[in-house]
């Protein structure tokens, strides 16, 4: 930079001689200021690999510090997992569910959180479930007295957090970050995400080659679908309710992929309709399948809507318009309210704020056959908000 100063003060010398001079001075001050054009030029390009440069070893470093917390996280994870039980066939305590939650989940959680973006948004998930769900799972009576001893717990909890911890041990070794405009060879897009608008980077896995910037908390994308297919036909309310809480309003991304990839259709919210009460929709978030022992082809589909708002039990007036087919407001008016006609056997669990909505599985089918190109269109909207 001082030569630069230096050349540029030559000039403004010359130009002052250029005044009172021949013009033959002018050359010299011709090439005085090609020279410091060009010298300019050179440290002007010569800083902006510099900077090009340090950013590149910073992103080393931080593609080596994930990496790094990755594997770290693989090991540790072995040993959390040895403790999981893979298959038990009786409810869990409370209290044991408890304990794994604060001595094995939340320091997962802490300790891996500048992992990759897999890693730390499958512990977020973890945590957020199981922490709504010990929520639910617990009675206000247990609080200040000892039936607490008496709360038992899914048996499946632990099956569920085993198999997602497993897909996370996979994403932790298999996984290469690189930065954001790296081209990726191999990509197996997500046909469906992409078939109802989603972003490109949402793609199924296989050989797990991620982006820098990884998975966003975003309940589009392939983690957050991945728990859901997990619990979607476990057949257990709270576990419902868990999860569409922690996803709110976006449990509808989740849902709706599920709903076209297997070619069925059911409303995603039914709200009552109240002159008086402006009442909160509910949503749906379990399906369960069911069939007379020899009979596959007769098979009932039961649809789960969670109420969100856990403190107002207004189910039964909702288990009243479903049963009457009168006052509902639903996602899509139109679609949804000549798919209600269908005849429909409907149960109501207020204490744990679910309905329960039943129906002939070949009814959903063929009204996605016929009203197919309005759905996907429907789905389509969705995905693209």
């Amino acid at each position: 930079m001082y030569y630069i100063f230096e050349q540029i003060q030559s000039i403004n010398q010359k130009l002052d001689l250029l005044i009172n001079q021949p013009e033959s001075i002018l050359g010299d001050v011709v090439s005085a200021l090609i020279g410091a054009i060009a010298l300019i030029i050179s440290v002007f390009i010569g800083t902006q690999s510099i900077k090009k440069k340090i950013a590149e070893n910073r992103l080393n470093d931080k593609i080596s510090e994930i990496e790094k917390k990755n594997s770290e996280f693989n090991e540790k994870v072995q040993t959390v997992l040895l403790n999981t039980k893979e298959s038990n066939s009786t409810p869990q305590h409370f209290k044991e569910i408890q304990d794994y939650y604060y001595k094995k989940i939340k320091p997962l959680c802490s300790e891996f959180a500048n992992a990759s973006m897999e890693v730390t948004t499958g512990l977020f998930i973890v945590e957020e479930y199981t922490k709504y769900l010990l929520k639910f799972r617990e009675p206000r009576r247990y609080f200040q007295t000892n039936l607490k001893k008496t709360a038992f717990m899914d048996n499946k909890y632990f099956p569920n957090i085993y198999h997602f911890m497993k897909l996370l041990a996979f994403f932790s070794r298999e996984s290469v970050s690189l930065p954001e405009k790296t081209i990726i060879k191999n990509q197996k897009y997500d046909y469906i995400q992409g078939k109802l608008g989603g972003p490109k980077e949402n793609y199924q896995h296989n050989n797990v080659v991620t982006n820098i910037n990884g998975i966003r908390y975003d309940p589009r994308y392939f983690l957050y679908y991945e728990f859901f297919k997990i619990l979607v036909n476990g057949y257990n309310m709270d576990s419902y309710r868990a999860y569409a809480n922690l996803l709110d309003s976006k449990i509808i991304f989740p849902v709706s992929k599920y709903l076209f990839e297997n070619k069925i259709y059911a409303p995603l919210t039914i709200r009552c309709k109240c002159k008086y009460e402006d009442y909160p929709p509910f949503y749906l978030m379990g399906f369960k399948y069911e069939y007379p022992l020899g009979n596959p082809k007769n098979r009932k589909l039961s649809l789960y809507y969670v109420n969100l708002i856990n403190y107002m039990y207004f189910e039964k007036a909702v288990y009243t318009q479903l049963n009457n087919k009168v006052d509902l407001e639903f996602y899509n008016q139109k679609l949804d309210s000549q798919f209600i006609q269908f005849n429909m056997q409907c149960t109501v669990y207020p204490g744990i704020h679910v309905i329960e909505y039943k129906l002939n599985n070949s009814n959903s089918e063929l009204f996605y056959k016929k009203n197919k190109n309005k759905i996907e269109r429907m789905l389509k909207k969705i995905h693209k908000s």
